[in-house]
């Protein structure tokens, strides 16, 4: 199931919820105000299930579960739909799958699969070329592989990037220590 089937599909539960709240909130409107229509409807359905005196008896409870019903199913449409929101607005597709990478890399360096670790690294740095996190975390890898070279280039860069006064000591410290 690709990304665009998942989106489809919530978009189509958003509506369903928001019209089923709507549904019954109209239905407890009905049945709290309305006691005319309520007659109308029960007039219809009075030979298969119900009797008039006992409906007219308990209209409105049947109005309070038919509000508790539309509030809950309407609470269910607008958080799906304001989880929608920030989806869309922050890609968060991406940002968890990069986490999730974030997470695998660092089990595969604490496991010295320092290969996989790199990997993932380039992988999560297609999506954020500038996350710094990852480009530490790459050095390090890099220097606990024994491959000076690409873990100079990584400090460098990352000390050619504007790296606050604590990174920027940090990071020359790291130099030093490689060039050694």
């Amino acid at each position: 199931m690709t990304a665009l089937d998942l989106f489809a599909k919530l978009q189509q539960m958003l509506l369903v919820k928001l019209v089923i709240g709507l549904f019954f909130f109209f239905l407890g409107w009905i049945y709290f105000y309305k006691s005319s229509v309520v007659l109308n409807l029960n007039k219809f359905a009075r030979e298969t299930f119900f009797n008039d005196r006992i409906v007219l008896l308990e209209r409105k409870k049947l109005a309070i579960l038919f509000f508790c019903l539309s509030f809950v199913a309407l609470y269910m449409g607008f958080s799906s739909f304001a989880r929608w929101m920030s989806m869309r607005d922050k890609n968060s597709w991406a940002m968890e799958t990069n986490k999730y990478l974030l997470y695998m890399a660092t089990q595969d360096f604490c496991t010295e699969r320092y290969e996989n670790a790199i990997e993932k690294y380039r992988q999560i740095l297609k999506s954020e070329p500038n996350n710094k996190e990852v480009w530490k975390r790459m050095a390090y890898t890099y220097t606990a592989m024994g491959d000076k070279k690409n873990a100079r280039a990584i400090w460098k860069k990352l000390l050619g990037a504007g790296a606050s006064e604590n990174d920027a000591r940090e990071i020359r410290e790291k130099l030093k220590t490689i060039e050694k």
